[in-house]
């Protein structure tokens, strides 16, 4: 049995560095795009995409609002989940 007092690692999640992003803002709904490197820690890995938390912080230049997280489509077949918003 491990003591009290020592940190349990319950997760064990993944970086990723990737170059340019093109979205949307989901507090605005205004385009999005960023032509640097973006390094974020993988939040989950679905089917269709991946969920993302920059480990930078950025900021719409619309809305002024934080970002709070992305998802990443794995696909360009995003029709069904944009035609939601």
């Amino acid at each position: 049995m491990k003591p009290v007092d020592e940190l349990e690692k319950k997760t064990n999640r993944l970086l990723l560095t990737f170059l340019g992003y093109s979205g949307v803002c989901h507090d605005c709904g205004s385009p999005q795009t960023y032509g640097g490197e973006i390094t974020a820690i993988v939040l989950e890995d679905e089917k269709e995409y991946v969920r993302i938390l920059p480990v930078n912080v950025f900021v719409c230049g619309h809305c002024g609002e934080v970002l709070r997280g992305m998802k990443i489509y794995k696909s360009l077949e995003v029709t069904k989940e944009m035609s939601e918003l």
